[in-house]
């Protein structure tokens, strides 16, 4: 976003519209913005004069003479089918508990296993170069160096103990430095009071303790999680940030706040998303935040996606994963 000078809290999103680049250094000469649209969705190339009335005075789009247009918003999904046999055991084993023997049948095949391996390098780059890329004091001489349990993180995770905050977990634990703690925010909302029936004519409201209150399936993966990560690298400090959020600040700054912020927000998992990555990421000073968001909706990390697999095989999850992503 692009904050208004001399303006307190005054944002404005930039336009979804293609690739900006900033100039800094000129910005903060010149006491105003220029965006620089590098590449832009075409549908959206005609529509920059009205986006740009709509930005602040100090804020103008300036588009390159060469008209770069990206080809797709979304990389096309790859709709490459499963070899017969490999499929009919996926669908046997999507019924049973998996375990670590019944998964590694899916690496037997080269063709699989290359593929898998390159996925894994492709996020690994990616984590590596967002978690490496902050300051650092590289000066400090060894017995200047600050003690692990005295140091801030650099880096946090938004981690519900699921596969793909386990999985960025463990990257980000590969490439950060060891005596750099890792925070994990993990987001709980707090659950409504239950109302219990009795004997009586009347229903009778049990009050959770304030632990009870958050024990969300989140706390609880979370936790799990923690301890696989502990066990995998007993020297890293893992900070496991437990936020908690009533029911009243959830509800005031829903509707003050993050609602406004929340594209697209046609969902109850849209809302619920937006609103752990907003409480995750205030006030917690300079961090880099790493999130798996979007991942159960590439990967079929859902219940919903293996009952489709059961009824209607790759196929139809195919589909159902390309409804999904639009």
């Amino acid at each position: 976003g692009t904050q208004s000078f001399g303006v307190a809290n005054q944002w404005q999103e930039v336009p979804v519209s293609g690739i900006f680049r900033i100039d800094l250094k000129n910005t903060s000469i010149s006491k105003s913005v220029v965006l620089n649209l590098e590449d832009a969705i075409k549908e959206c190339v005609n529509s920059l004069t009205q986006i740009s009335a709509d930005l602040s005075t100090f804020v103008s789009v300036v588009a390159k003479e060469a008209k770069l247009y990206l080809k797709e918003p979304v990389v096309p999904l790859n709709m490459t089918l499963p070899q017969a046999a490999f499929e009919i055991h996926c669908s046997r084993i999507s019924s049973v508990p998996l375990t670590r023997e019944t998964l590694q049948v899916f690496l037997i095949d080269g063709h699989m296993k290359e593929v898998v391996q390159q996925f894994i390098d492709v996020l690994s780059v990616a984590v590596n170069r967002r978690v490496l890329c902050l300051p650092r004091d590289e000066n400090l001489t060894s017995n200047k160096v600050l003690k692990t349990s005295n140091r801030k993180a650099n880096v946090a995770i938004l981690f519900s103990g699921g596969i793909e905050s386990m999985v960025i977990a463990a990257l980000a634990d590969h490439h950060i430095p060891l005596d750099e703690p890792i925070d994990l925010f993990n987001v709980a909302f707090m659950t409504k009071e239950k109302t219990i029936p009795a004997k009586s004519s009347k229903n009778v409201v049990a009050a959770a303790t304030p632990g009870e209150q958050f024990n969300i399936p989140d706390r609880i993966t979370g936790r799990t999680g923690l301890k696989e990560l502990q066990a995998d690298n007993p020297f890293r400090m893992w900070n496991f940030v437990e936020i908690n959020v009533s029911l009243e600040e959830l509800q005031r700054l829903r509707r003050t706040r993050i609602s406004h912020f929340i594209q697209p927000l046609d969902t109850v998992l849209d809302d619920s998303i937006g609103c752990a990555v907003w409480f995750a990421s205030g006030g917690f000073g300079w961090l880099v935040v790493l999130t798996g968001i979007g991942a159960d909706e590439q990967l079929a990390g859902y219940s919903r996606h293996r009952a489709c697999f059961k009824n209607t095989r790759a196929r139809g999850m195919n589909k159902e994963i390309e409804m999904e992503l639009g």
